[in-house]
């Protein structure tokens, strides 16, 4: 009898001792698969940062070179400046090594301009496929949008620089005044 109860016993912890070894497992899975989740989450929201970041530099970088062109009238700006117009919206691949601090090298001479080898895609599309909200794509198309205008107001001010005749025989006081003009619309009113 003490031999029966004590096989039982056993058996009883055998089996609660392999029940609680497959909860710890399923625990396990469970918190591996939300570890896996959270790790998803992040890899998303450090893109979503990316590509909004990109958004910004972009709109940054063009008037830098706007601005650049307009006070050198260096076109090698003016072309940097539709580099970047065409990489934003699509028109052309981005380089190898395209991030935040790309134009600064180039402009630096530290990289050498490059034509990329993927696919054009434009930067609000790149926001669609990575999963943005409707919502959020409303506030950065909106963002592109204001940016777009200001690129507006940069072509204006380097078409101007491009009709003044910059020859010393032909500098004129209209030239001189379509120049300022041109450093105005493009600066703002912090260069007065």
């Amino acid at each position: 009898m003490a031999f029966k109860n004590w096989a039982r016993s056993d058996f009883q912890r055998m089996w609660l001792t392999l029940a609680m070894f497959f909860v710890l497992l399923a625990a396990f899975g469970v918190y591996v698969y939300s570890e896996k989740q959270i790790d998803h989450a992040n890899s998303q929201r450090h893109l979503s940062h990316i590509l909004a970041d990109q958004l910004r530099q972009s709109s940054d970088d063009l008037t830098r070179m706007a601005r650049t062109y307009v006070v050198t009238g260096d076109p090698r700006y003016k072309k940097y400046y539709q580099d970047i117009l065409d990489i934003r919206d699509g028109k052309k691949p981005e380089p190898e090594g395209y991030s935040y601090i790309y134009w600064d090298l180039v402009l630096g001479d530290l990289v050498t301009p490059n034509v990329g080898n993927g696919e054009s895609v434009a930067l609000l599309e790149q926001m669609r496929s990575a999963g943005f909200s409707e919502d959020e794509l409303k506030k950065l198309a909106e963002a592109k949008k204001n940016s777009d205008g200001l690129t507006v107001i940069e072509f204006e001010a380097m078409r101007l620089v491009d009709s003044v005749d910059l020859d010393a025989s032909m500098f004129k006081f209209f030239d001189l005044h379509k120049m300022s003009l041109s450093r105005i619309i493009a600066l703002g009113k912090n260069c007065l």
